[in-house]
């Protein structure tokens, strides 16, 4: 996808069309990788148990809840989080608050974003010099 099929995803949702979350999702990391950000899509789905036929959550102690939907690292070795939410979704479970609370807190750079503007604005906002959107 395009930077500028990014810019359209906004044109239509201003027009009253949906924008689903995955498609938010790979704007943003496809213009992550436009700026030379080495980031990925955290893959939070449970563990399939076969016999129930269900995702069941680990039971593992150090499980962590709401890990950020994607994980990067930064030129200069900070870690970053981004909770992407579809631009309707206003919805901030306390789990994924916490996640972001605790990476901020500890040095990383964790925020929501629902497009990438709001990506664009925080990179710019922390003086990252990489690749910019016009």
């Amino acid at each position: 996808m395009s930077l500028q099929m990014t810019n359209l995803y906004g044109l239509l949702f201003s027009m009253g069309n949906y924008i689903a979350e995955k498609d938010v999702e790979n704007s943003i990391l496809e213009y992550l990788a436009y700026r030379g950000i080495f980031a990925w899509k955290n893959q939070s789905v449970g563990i399939w148990d076969a016999k129930k036929k269900i995702y069941r959550k680990s039971n593992n102690k150090y499980h962590v809840n709401g890990v950020s939907d994607i994980l990067g690292v930064l030129p200069n070795g900070k870690v970053l989080c981004i909770e992407v939410k579809s631009p309707s979704n206003r919805d901030r479970p306390k789990h994924q608050r916490e996640f972001i609370s605790q990476v901020s807190s500890s040095g990383g750079v964790a925020f929501f974003a629902d497009s990438v503007k709001v990506v664009d604005t925080r990179l710019k906002e922390l003086g990252y010099k990489g690749r910019l959107l016009v």
